[in-house]
């Protein structure tokens, strides 16, 4: 698992509705065929919460190797980001 942690710091931003984004290199689910290169969901803004934006590989077919990009996004303004490098072992 891999991500991070953030807190809300703005008042005018507690009880507000967040967008958790990962904006990942295409995954495939094998059973269903679907694709993707995003994942979200929402979250309601909480005072004294230590939230996370985070993704583990359950399966192995979610491990794809890039640049993933985890935001929090509050009606369509990215208030945060943080950029990872997924690198695969050869063997």
């Amino acid at each position: 698992m891999f991500g991070f942690q953030f807190r809300v710091n703005d008042p005018a931003l507690i009880g507000q509705t967040l967008t958790i984004r990962k904006i990942v290199p295409r995954i495939t689910n094998p059973k269903t065929g679907q694709s993707s290169t995003v994942v979200e969901g929402d979250i309601v803004a909480a005072p004294e919460t230590l939230h996370l934006n985070a993704y583990g590989f359950d399966y192995d077919w979610e491990r794809a190797e890039g640049e993933w990009t985890f935001q929090v996004i509050h009606n369509g303004q990215v208030l945060a980001e943080k950029k990872f490098k997924v690198i695969l072992p050869m063997n």
